[in-house]
Formats: structure tokens, sequence, C-alpha cells
């Protein structure tokens, strides 16, 4: 499912997993996708969370940014990542490429969020929770 973005720009697909790697031609093997509860032995503690994502039209630089949020609304995460443009195949919309580590401090079981930003605005947002 696309969702519009900035100025034309979609999220062709965007998810918490347990592993990814990017592969050739654009391929993409990942496991435990779609991951959205995580445990922690004691509190408080520190959650790897791995993200992949990728937008579409995205044909300039652009400030991308992945923000956590807590059940009271306060940002625990905040990773800015770079976008390389890189010029689309003839009559094809551009391709960004996101895989990205976070380590988010938590200082007690709730709900969360991780929030994806273009240009600081939030485009996409992945719900999950830790027990």
């Amino acid at each position: 499912m696309n969702l519009p973005l900035v100025a034309g720009c979609c999220v062709d697909f965007a998810f918490l997993c347990d592993t990814a790697e990017a592969g050739e031609c654009g391929k993409l093997r990942a496991t435990g996708i779609g991951v959205d509860t995580f445990e922690a032995p004691v509190f408080p503690a520190t959650l790897s969370l791995l993200f992949v994502a990728r937008l579409s039209a995205l044909e300039g630089a652009a400030a991308l940014a992945l923000r956590v949020i807590d059940a009271d609304g306060a940002v625990v995460a905040c990773l800015p990542l770079r976008n390389t443009a890189q010029p689309p195949p003839e009559g094809r919309a551009a391709k960004t490429p996101l895989m990205a580590r976070l380590f988010v401090p938590v200082e007690r079981p709730g709900d969360f969020r991780l929030d994806i930003s273009v240009d600081h605005r939030t485009v996409h947002s992945i719900p999950f929770w830790v027990v």
C-alpha cells in the first residue's frame, strides 16, 4: 500500500523486524516482519529495534528522521537519516531504501510508536508495545 507523502512521495512499505539485509537489484531479505511486541526482562531497559522502509518519488535531498514516542508523547529516541538522492531509471520513480537500528531507552512497559518524518513532517507511524 502506498501512502502519499510530501510532494508526491510515498511510503511503499515500512516495518520493524528481527533481521534484514539488502540484496542485489533492490531486493530485501527480512525475518520477523511485523514484530510489534518487545519483552524487557527488567526496567529500565534498552531495546534494539530494526526498522526497514522504502520511499518512492523522493527525488531530492530531504531531512529524514526516525523518532520513538512513548505513551506520554515524549520523544525517547531520535535518529536523523541521510537521504542520498539517486537518479531513477528513465520513466520510473526514485526509490529510497531505509534501514536503521535504533537503541531505545525504555523506563517502563507501555505503548510506543516509531514515527518516520520527511522534512520535519510525520509521514508514517508504526505502533509497538513493550512488556
